[in-house]
């Protein structure tokens, strides 16, 4: 294991935001005034926007030195991800969603875990769902989306060490997110290997989906798993994290046994049982829903588009 001192590295904050005009403004100040102990630079991704997303930025510009705004024709989070990644020679990569908060000294937190040892590939913080100013079916939707163990990358942000990611994409002969995929980042996810990544203990918030909404949550999830699976299957990429089929029963008990927060674990069992008990009740509706939505193909980016919102998270 190599390691390094904790010296600053290149930073640069991409938020990727498709008609986020009710939220730029804030997710942009939240970034920047929150993390005035580190240096970065901070991109906002405009991806086909139709609202004033963009105006909003571009009046935030001569505020914040460190902002610029990049218009994108395509409306799409594969595309607007890609061109980030391009453009962007830093050593770290932070993508952010623009509908976020985030607790203060969660930049400096995330790259510091990631100076620490070059081996890691992705550090992320724990998504969480905002508790104030909810109704009640926003409330329960975001404690059911509680995960028993967050082992995965949080979409919502997240960094990549670019020149880790330049080698695995050349290695596997891509050149990023493939066209119309629309789990975006859990592509992402399954590229970095479980012990490459590291949750730190920062939250990110985000507004949960209502309760309708919800289920097709679950329709757009299971229908992105098979598309992540064909894609996977073609592309035949060397070492990457599979998506697990295993029963929820095993899942349990290999969670319980390497678990050192036995307590904490416990707790977290409470919104899975929730979770699950509205999956059951819902499941007529949920698979009625998946049916809409069309055979699972490759190019998804009709579902990319028109299923776009906070119950993507």
């Amino acid at each position: 294991m190599k390691t390094k001192q904790n010296n600053s590295p290149e930073i640069t904050v991409c938020i990727l935001a498709y008609n986020e005009e009710t939220h730029i403004e804030n997710t942009i100040k939240n970034l920047i005034e929150g993390n005035e102990e580190i240096t970065f630079t901070l991109k906002v991704y405009a991806n086909g926007c139709t609202d004033d997303t963009v105006k909003i930025v571009k009046n935030l510009e001569s505020t914040y030195s460190n902002l610029s705004l990049r218009e994108l024709k395509i409306a799409g989070k594969p595309n607007a991800w890609n061109t980030a990644f391009t453009e962007n020679k830093t050593e770290i990569l932070i993508f952010s969603d623009a509908d976020i908060m985030v607790e203060s000294g969660s930049i400096k937190a995330l790259s510091d875990e990631m100076m620490k040892n070059d081996d890691i590939i992705s550090t992320t913080t724990q998504y969480t769902a905002f508790s104030k100013k909810l109704s009640f079916g926003k409330k329960l939707a975001g404690f059911m989306q509680l995960p028993i163990e967050q082992d995965f990358i949080a979409g919502c942000f997240y960094t990549i060490r670019r020149a880790k990611f330049e080698k695995i994409f050349s290695k596997n002969n891509i050149t990023g997110i493939p066209d119309g995929l629309v789990g975006e980042d859990l592509f992402i996810d399954l590229l970095v290997p479980r012990e490459k990544l590291i949750v730190i203990d920062k939250k990110c918030f985000y507004e949960p989906t209502n309760l309708e909404e919800y289920a097709k949550f679950f329709a757009r999830m299971r229908w992105q798993n098979q598309q992540m699976q064909q894609i996977f299957e073609r592309l035949d990429i060397e070492h990457a994290h599979p998506i697990s089929n295993k029963k929820i029963t095993t899942k349990l008990k290999e969670r319980w046994d390497r678990s050192k927060n036995k307590t904490r674990l416990l707790y977290r069992l409470i919104p899975a049982v929730f979770r699950y008990t509205f999956l059951f009740f819902n499941k007529n509706k949920i698979n009625a829903y998946y049916q809409d939505l069309g055979p699972v193909i490759e190019q998804g980016n009709h579902i990319l588009i028109e299923t776009r919102s906070s119950s993507t998270k």
